[in-house]
C-alpha cells in the first residue's frame, strides 16, 4: 500500500487531528486516512482519490 508523508504540519494541526481522532477512537493515522478518503469521495478508499486525480490532471492517468 503507498505511503504519504507529510512535512511542515503545524504543531495546531497536529494537536487538533489527534483531539479529532480520540473523539472517534481512532489512531491519529487513521483519522487522516478516513478524511482523505472522506474528502476523495470514496468510503471503501482510494476509488474517489483516482477519480478526482484523473479529472484534475488527465495527464496522470496516461499510460506510456
Amino acid at each position: 500500500m503507498p505511503t504519504i508523508t507529510i512535512h511542515n504540519l503545524s504543531a495546531e494541526t497536529h494537536r487538533a487531528l489527534q483531539a479529532q481522532a480520540k473523539a472517534a477512537g481512532r489512531s491519529t493515522e487513521a483519522e487522516v486516512r478516513h478524511i482523505l478518503d472522506r474528502a476523495g469521495g470514496s468510503t471503501a478508499g482510494t476509488t474517489g482519490w483516482v477519480r478526482y486525480i484523473a479529472g484534475a490532471n488527465p495527464r496522470r492517468m496516461r499510460r506510456g
